[in-house]
């Protein structure tokens, strides 16, 4: 396989590591090279940079602090790495003592897992978890502390399936199944050790990926490493359609994952073999290669099997009657549903329309779709409902292409700049939205949240700027930086490839969203904000600044804004949903005893948060409008069973949204302040 450079901008969510290369030893030092010249703002490759690459790397190799002691990492960071020394640049030393000192750690893991399960734990210790956000993980000074920093965990990890298990039973009850839940936590935690050290990727290999990974972390947040296989899955994740088995997957309360949905038509639909419910006992491969599910989590499990490089896998089953069952089956491409533009009219007082956009997916290969013309094709649909206003909801959508933010934003405004790039060279280019006219004229509302990234925010800032939406809901994450994939050799691939961070983006003001985010017009709560998931958090994250360049749009009148809010914050203040939501966030936030009965406690007041939650949505109060199919759709979904399942799955999910009911809200109220 032959590249050049595959030019994906704008894009967000970046995948893991693999190494296949020709000299490991040699990759450190060549990656380095290539994206330090190519990056838009490359820091000096100082002792600074190597300092910040060490940092990365043993977040990458040891994330919650279970393998190494504070004089492990005194003993890394004296490890030269020579990234800046083409003499030494094929060294490997880094690689050959890291990966002796972490196969090491794992073993010496093996020893304290099985120690620490091999009987009840003390659950009468005043224990507690709670949340932290400090940037980097704190190391154990010995090997005492490290035992007790597994006890700890492992004694949790315990706690949480024995309460799925055993639901709301009393203390006495939720011993009998302690012994159980024990070994299911050991014996998960001792497999995933040991494929750290025996699995098909070796700790030298998973050694050197945390390394390159660490380099291009260290330059910004979304400069990634990807090898041959990773580069496929990164292709595919951007696109609207990606080989699956059909399927997907959960994890039920006896810790077994099963088939939580079926796609129809999709292979495991088309066997005729697999139901809903059914416990995968374990997978295949035509390489002899075998998963156990035991081995693994339903997110690790269902990350294993989705990547691009398993094709065909032979299932083995457990049915609900306890029968086995063996089932081969084969990818097949297909359109991601829930991954593309849907809409749904909202028939109330008025009748306003509603478009989900997940992500901004585009037509990369020429066989694909492209997410602004799709939004274009629902927009025509809803109009000839009569629609007098339109919810577009950007929340979660995490970017994309920037072409198709472009395009999005162009469906709203006559014609104009949209966003502003500057590069390395420090020029400053407007791009802009060519096409005369719009698809969509009337109210607009976008819906945001924290998670709402890039290309989404993109296309969120301009309709902000030139008065043409309502932003409604959380400030978005903060990104706004383009990059572009290149084999880390020109014209090569054998040593993987690389995104690298090439220009900003800025507002058509000349200001940037970067760090800071698009603040919505009107503020909406958002459970997610407890976890303090934005741009700002990340290390290395490039700063936020202006540019100065004569562009010229015009802008509408600017709306009532403060009226909407007024009137939307005394809504929230007399609403039981949004308060309980504030209820439940302050819970989540507290530190979480482990003492058994408190434990119980918790664990109940947690199911009992969300019941309540579910309950106040779909209350006893007259909703404010019906969810219903437009026409169009609405004849053609019978024809169609997977797309009517996905259509009916997201008109469940909005139907008593809160969120949803609070933005078609603001439209009433902005026509009521406009009705002549």
């Amino acid at each position: 396989m032959k590249r050049t450079s595959i030019s994906l901008l704008f894009l967000f969510w970046s995948g893991v590591l693999l190494c296949q290369n020709e000299n490991i030893c040699t990759s450190p030092y060549l990656l380095v090279n290539k994206i330090k010249a190519e990056h838009f703002s490359p820091p000096a490759i100082d002792e600074k940079f190597h300092a910040s690459v060490i940092e990365e790397f043993l977040e990458i190799v040891d994330p919650a602090g279970f393998y190494f002691l504070e004089s492990d990492v005194k003993e890394i960071k004296a490890l030269r790495l020579y990234l800046n020394d083409p003499t030494k640049g094929n060294s490997c030393e880094f690689i050959d003592k890291a990966t002796q000192l972490y196969q090491k750690r794992l073993t010496d893991a093996s020893r304290i897992v099985s120690l620490k399960t091999a009987k009840p734990f003390d659950y009468s210790k005043r224990d507690s978890l709670f949340f932290s956000f400090n940037e980097i993980t704190e190391r154990e000074e010995t090997v005492n502390e490290l035992e007790r920093h597994w006890e700890i965990s492992l004694k949790a990890s315990t706690l949480s399936r024995m309460a799925v298990s055993a639901k709301g039973a009393t203390s006495k009850d939720w011993m009998a199944v302690e012994k159980v839940s024990r070994e299911k936590v050991r014996d998960k935690t001792l497999a995933k050790l040991n494929r750290l050290l025996h699995g098909r990727l070796s700790p030298r290999e998973f050694i050197t990926n945390a390394i390159l990974k660490s380099i291009a972390l260290s330059f910004d947040p979304h400069t990634n490493y990807f090898t041959q296989s990773e580069i496929k899955d990164f292709e595919s994740s951007l696109s609207s359609a990606a080989y699956t088995f059909g399927f997907d997957l959960n994890e039920n309360p006896l810790g077994e994952i099963v088939v939580e949905r079926l796609a129809p038509g999709g292979p495991a639909w088309n066997s005729h073999l697999i139901n809903k419910g059914d416990a995968i006992v374990s997978v295949s491969w035509p390489n002899g290669e075998v998963f156990n599910q035991l081995d693994f989590d339903d997110h690790e499990f269902e990350e294993k099997i989705n990547s691009a490089d398993r094709l065909t896998g032979t299932f083995t089953f457990k049915k609900a009657d306890g029968s086995s069952v063996e089932v081969l089956l084969h990818k097949e491409k297909r359109e991601s549903i829930e991954s593309n533009v849907q809409s749904l009219l909202l028939k109330g007082e008025k009748s306003v329309g509603y478009i989900s956009l997940p992500g901004f997916y585009s037509d990369w290969g020429g066989e694909g779709q492209s997410c602004a013309s799709d939004v274009a094709k629902e927009i025509i649909k809803l109009k000839k409902e009569n629609i007098q206003g339109l919810i577009l909801d950007l929340r979660f959508n995490g970017g994309g292409s920037v072409q198709e933010a472009i395009e999005l934003a162009g469906i709203f405004i006559d014609v104009g700049p949209i966003v502003l790039s500057k590069s390395k060279d420090g020029q400053v280019i407007s791009f802009k939205d060519i096409h005369k006219g719009f698809a969509y004229d009337g109210p607009l509302v976008i819906l945001v949240n924290g998670f709402s990234a890039s290309a989404s925010e993109i296309t969120t800032a301009a309709l902000q700027d030139y008065n043409r939406a309502f932003v409604v809901g959380n400030t978005t994450y903060g990104k706004a930086t383009a990059q572009n994939v290149f084999p880390v050799i020109q014209q090569k691939d054998t040593l993987g490839f690389v995104k690298i961070t090439l220009s900003k983006a800025y507002r058509i003001t000349g200001k940037s969203h970067q760090l800071k985010g698009v603040k919505p017009d009107v503020y909406l709560p958002d459970f997610y904000s407890v976890l303090h998931i934005s741009e700002r958090t990340n290390r290395h994250a490039l700063s936020s600044d202006s540019v100065t360049k004569k562009v010229y749009y015009t802008p509408l009148a600017r709306p009532a804004v403060e009226p909407l809010k007024m009137k939307s914050e005394e809504r929230l203040k007399n609403s039981a949903w949004f308060k309980h939501l504030s209820d439940f966030q302050n819970f989540y936030q507290a530190p979480q005893s482990l003492e058994i009965n408190s434990y119980i406690q918790h664990y109940l007041a947690s199911q009992a948060h969300v019941k309540q939650l579910d309950k106040i949505e779909g209350g006893d109060t007259k909703p404010l409008y019906r969810v219903m199919q437009n026409k169009f759709d609405g004849a053609l979904l019978g024809l169609d069973e997977n797309r009517n399942q996905a259509s009916q799955e997201l008109l469940k999910e909005i139907e008593r949204s809160a969120y949803i009911e609070e933005a078609f809200q603001i439209i009433l109220d902005h026509l009521s302040l406009t009705k002549k």
